[in-house]
């Protein structure tokens, strides 16, 4: 596999991301909406700071975004060029907001519903937003919106007609599945919540039949109540939940989730405390960090079952994010609510605030990050990366298939940022199909007729896709694949070439490849493309 660099700045234009100040709305915020203030001290550049300085809230610039009195701002998505918005209503009626960073407009976009978007996401093309009710009995339907039309899948059909009410917490893709975690309440008194976990691997996703249960989600795992968090770490699923502050494992051969890290990590093993879950669940530097919304708890682990933790001075841990290679997160701690980073080793404070900031997200390549009404952006330096993954990786000139599919995937930039209409692989042939696979990977088909036509049996041939960002700047990407020309190739049929891998064919036609060992027994099939490097 090979990647491109592209110049620093802004894909997408200045875009803000919105974060909430809480998970309780209290009906005494105010929205003081301070639009388009400046910076009165840079901010930029902070990967060539070995200690960033500190840097107070007012300080950082301030979207032209606006929520009625009582509200506050929610998750963030990036999607076909806007920065989509939630927002919580205190008088339970908020709204999907939307940014247009071309004519910096911030306006009402979407009517969301009765309370709270807690969660957003893509796949397939298309962007998904959970949505919560304001009473036990009241239930958030699942959102979405393919470009065209917006939509949901309707409360009572999306949970279970036995639950109460219930929403979705966060989005991730993995192994070309939407997985979608959350809480299901029951009409048992007391703290009887469950985490649940569905996921739907039928594109576009926009009815409820395409969305499958995970087994021992749904009430049958104990005490277990709200799923947080999902993560991939090592080529596994893991979900964080709250009251019981807990990282499980999904097992995908039997559809199971399991402890990966006990309950009650801050040693209130009778749950007096209460609310000190697991907010914060990151992918960084080889490990799998957990962050405790309650009591400064950070534990990590590099195998994905031991961890280790450390008590830390801050009160509350919010999501944590990763960028310019840190962990950022919300702290709170009695002297105020902050933005601090780990770098591997300790923690620091970046940003002094005066309410909680929360929710993260990337905006071209810039973190943004709010804080209750108020939408910040801190400029980035990394530069927009790209990488290119040709499938099949053995093509035979006698197989009979239709496509030729390479997979663009993006760092430090979203998918939507590519323009597709710009691409030609190999300088001659353009896409018949494209589509979004999730936030950071364009997938583009090509003919493989055409393909076949234009290259010659080699144990290593270039293929090479270009094109351009979309705001302008071209890019060369490159992958090698093994040509072969095998007759007696018929449909299905297992062929074994010299290394002894199963047949190109095979594994396009039926998308599978050898079975990969399962930790808790026996054998499970999934899709995994192999990478080639340059």
């Amino acid at each position: 596999m090979c990647e491109v660099r592209r110049k620093g700045g802004s894909i997408s234009g200045i875009i803000l991301v919105l974060l909430s100040s809480s998970l309780i709305i209290s009906t005494t915020l105010t929205a003081s909406v301070l639009a388009n203030d400046s910076l009165t001290r840079g901010v930029s550049d902070l990967a060539e700071h070995s200690n960033p300085m500190t840097v107070n809230e007012d300080e950082l610039s301030v979207l032209p975004c606006s929520v009625p009195d009582g509200d506050i701002f929610t998750t963030m998505l990036e999607y076909q060029g806007y920065l989509y918005i939630g927002s919580a209503s205190a008088s339970n009626h908020p709204y999907i907001y939307r940014y247009d960073p071309v004519t910096d407009v911030c306006t009402k976009w979407k009517d969301a519903g009765v309370y709270f978007v807690y969660s957003s996401g893509t796949y397939g093309g298309v962007a998904f937003w959970g949505n919560r009710g304001t009473k036990r009995s009241t239930t958030g339907p699942l959102l979405y919106f393919d470009g065209t039309t917006f939509g949901s899948i309707p409360e009572d059909v999306w949970f279970s007609s036995t639950s109460v009410s219930g929403w979705i917490e966060d989005f991730k893709v993995f192994n070309d599945r939407l997985y979608a975690a959350g809480t299901i309440c029951t009409s048992i008194p007391g703290n009887s919540n469950y985490f649940f976990v569905k996921y739907c691997d039928n594109a576009p996703c926009m009815s409820a039949e395409d969305w499958h249960w995970t087994n021992n989600s749904r009430a049958d795992i104990g005490r277990f109540d709200d799923g947080a968090k999902l993560e991939e770490f090592n080529g596994n699923l893991y979900l964080s939940t709250y009251d019981s502050a807990s990282v499980l494992r999904y097992y995908p051969s039997n559809n199971t989730w399991w402890y990966s890290l006990g309950g009650a990590v801050d040693g209130d093993t009778e749950w007096k405390l209460g609310g000190h879950g697991i907010f914060g669940l990151v992918n960084y530097s080889g490990h799998l960090h957990a962050l405790s919304y309650r009591w400064g708890w950070h534990w990590k682990t590099q195998d994905g079952m031991t961890w280790t933790g450390e008590n830390l001075s801050y009160e509350i841990f919010t999501r944590g994010f990763v960028f310019e290679n840190r962990i950022y997160a919300g702290a709170s701690e009695i002297s105020g609510h902050n933005i601090v980073w780990y770098d591997g080793t300790t923690w620091s404070t970046f940003v002094i605030g005066t309410v909680h900031f929360r929710y993260f997200a990337m905006c071209g390549i810039n973190m943004c990050t709010t804080s209750g009404n108020r939408v910040y952006y801190i400029e980035g330096t990394a530069h927009a990366e790209a990488r290119l993954d040709i499938d099949p990786n053995t093509l035979n000139l006698k197989s009979g298939g239709r496509w030729i599919t390479a997979y663009i995937t993006t760092e430090n930039a979203m998918a939507e940022d590519i323009d597709p209409t710009s691409l030609l692989l190999n300088e001659v042939i353009e896409p018949e199909w494209w589509g979004i696979q999730n936030d950071t990977t364009l997938t583009v088909k090509f003919s493989r007729s055409a393909v076949q036509a234009i290259v010659s049996v080699s144990e290593e041939v270039d293929m090479k896709v270009t094109g351009q960002w979309k705001d302008g700047e071209a890019f060369e990407l490159h992958d090698v694949i093994r040509v072969i020309d095998v007759g007696d190739h018929r449909e299905g049929r297992l062929l074994s070439d010299s290394r002894g891998c199963l047949s190109s064919h095979f594994r396009e036609e039926h998308e599978v490849s050898p079975p990969i060992a399962d930790p808790i027994g026996g054998f499970g099939l999934r899709f995994q493309r192999r990478l080639v490097s340059q």
